[in-house]
């Protein structure tokens, strides 16, 4: 598991990586102090969780969030100062999954961060969801369509639950990449575009002229509603 934290107070930095690693030590801590560069590693490292601070010194950390929620929809947990209700709702429209306020009891922000991590892997291996015709099953690695059933292979059953999380967003070939494999590696592009090809040919009516699963050139995938 991995941890983003985006706080510009160093001293909050290493209690939390303090507390992490005593009651979780398998766990990976990633910190910044800037919103930019928080942005660009929720992109480039997939965190399973975002601790981000609102108060930052170079942009607002509700513009952190909202630029986050173009592409990701990693949990992000909200630590603020202003407990005031308008500042709470203007973050959970913002894309928020949960808040703290400052200051905060360690423990309790770790246990609110476990509990976004384990609501995350549920969400990913419960229940069936639905896109357009199609019923997808994680679980059964089986798309349901026309009354057939499509059974997907490992990688494109990956492939497929990264772009039906992340819809409407599109997932660059960096996070796809790490969805399927944990990293991303030199030809993983390439391999990617076979398994998409593959994919397309088993739900797409035309795979040739694609209406379900689109390419953004040069950036990654993602999938359209008529």
């Amino acid at each position: 598991m991995k941890v983003l934290i985006v706080e510009d107070d160093n001293k909050i930095i290493t209690a939390l990586t303090y507390c992490f690693q005593l009651v979780w030590p398998t766990i990976e801590i990633v910190a910044t102090r800037w919103g930019e560069e928080g942005i660009n590693l929720a992109e480039s490292i997939t965190p399973d969780v975002i601790i981000l601070d609102l108060g930052l010194p170079d942009i607002d950390g509700l513009e952190v969030l909202k630029r986050l929620r173009l592409f990701s929809r990693i949990p992000v947990l909200v630590l603020t100062v202003n407990n005031d209700e308008a500042s709470i709702v203007q973050a959970l429209e913002s894309g928020a999954s949960d808040y703290v306020f400052k200051p905060f009891r360690q423990m309790e922000l770790i246990a609110r961060v476990k509990r976004l991590i384990v609501e995350r892997m549920e969400t990913e291996a419960g229940a069936p969801m639905f896109f357009r015709s199609i019923t997808y099953d994680y679980s059964r690695r089986a798309i349901t369509m026309n009354n057939s059933i499509i059974t997907l292979s490992c990688i494109e059953n990956e492939i497929f639950n990264k772009l039906i999380k992340e819809y409407p967003y599109v997932v660059n070939y960096s996070s796809l990449s790490k969805a399927v494999w944990g990293d991303y590696y030199d030809g993983s592009i390439d391999t990617l575009k076979v398994h998409i090809r593959h994919l397309r040919q088993k739900i797409e009516e035309e795979p040739g002229k694609p209406r379900i699963i689109m390419t953004k050139i040069g950036v990654g995938y993602y999938l359209v509603k008529p």
